[in-house]
C-alpha cells in the first residue's frame, strides 16, 4: 500500500483534537535515521504550529 504522506500529514494535523502531538512525534522519531521521517515530522510541526501556535508547542525545538 502506497500512502502520501503530505495528506497524511495533513490528516494527523486536521484531527490533532483526537490524535495528541506526543503520539504523532514519537512514532515519527522511532525511525529517526530515515530522512522521510524527519520531514513527515517537520511538515507535521509546522502544519501544527499554523493551525494553533501553542499546540505541541515543546516540540518546537525539533524543528531546526
Amino acid at each position: 500500500m502506497r500512502l502520501d504522506g503530505k495528506q497524511a500529514v495533513q490528516l494527523l494535523v486536521n484531527q490533532s483534537n483526537r490524535i495528541e502531538a506526543f503520539e504523532v512525534v514519537s512514532q515519527l522519531q522511532t525511525g529517526e535515521a530515515d530522512e522521510n521521517l524527519r520531514k513527515y515530522l517537520h511538515l507535521y510541526l509546522h502544519g501544527l504550529f499554523e493551525k494553533d501556535p501553542n499546540a505541541g508547542k515543546e516540540y518546537h525545538g525539533l524543528q531546526v
